[in-house]
């Protein structure tokens, strides 16, 4: 095959090979809009948790205040009518705020009782003191063996509702309860 000759070949009008700039930055990839939406939405979504988890947490802070309000009166006038009802109420409010089943708040007698026990036996003693303020609750004089079994009822569903982890609440009871047998 013979060489072509320089002098009779057509011309042919090429440009120089010229690279794209390297280093563009805007707009990115289809793929880094969807990491950055997934990023978002998992961004709002711990903002999300905190919120709640620290209004939790204000909201335990003010009713176990306010359990610890009740049980300061009891020690200072020892009206024991005065200290079931209150602890009554503020165990309804509390089952009302965050109970998976707010109808059996408005229960009575051995419904109530059996709500508040939560599962447990009867004879456990979360279930004694769930029996004991939904029948005493009503007396004129409450019969009140060991009074601090009610506000450890309360505390439980202060705490079950609240979802506090055991070691806030050991704090907690340990600083502004003290010790209680």
């Amino acid at each position: 095959m013979a060489a072509a000759d320089p002098a009779t070949a057509v011309e042919i009008p090429l440009r120089d090979i010229h690279m794209s700039v390297v280093g563009h930055w805007w707009p990115p990839a289809p793929g880094w809009w969807v990491l950055t939406a997934i990023l978002s939405l998992i961004l709002i979504g711990l903002i999300v948790r905190l919120m709640r988890y620290r209004q939790r947490q204000r909201d335990y802070l003010m009713l176990s205040a306010e359990l610890d309000q009740i049980e300061h009166r009891l020690k200072g006038s020892k009206d024991k009518a005065a200290y079931v009802r209150d602890l009554s109420r503020l165990l309804r409010r509390i089952c009302r705020y965050r109970s998976s089943q707010p109808e059996l708040v408005s229960e009575h007698g051995h419904a109530w009782a059996e709500f508040l026990s939560d599962g447990h036996s009867m004879d456990s003693d979360l279930g004694k003191a769930a029996t004991m303020l939904a029948t005493q609750v009503y007396q004129a004089q409450p019969v009140l063996d060991h009074p601090h079994t009610l506000s450890d009822l309360v505390d439980y569903w202060l705490r079950k509702v609240s979802r506090i982890d055991s070691a806030a609440h050991k704090t907690h009871s340990r600083t502004s309860r003290g010790t209680r047998s």
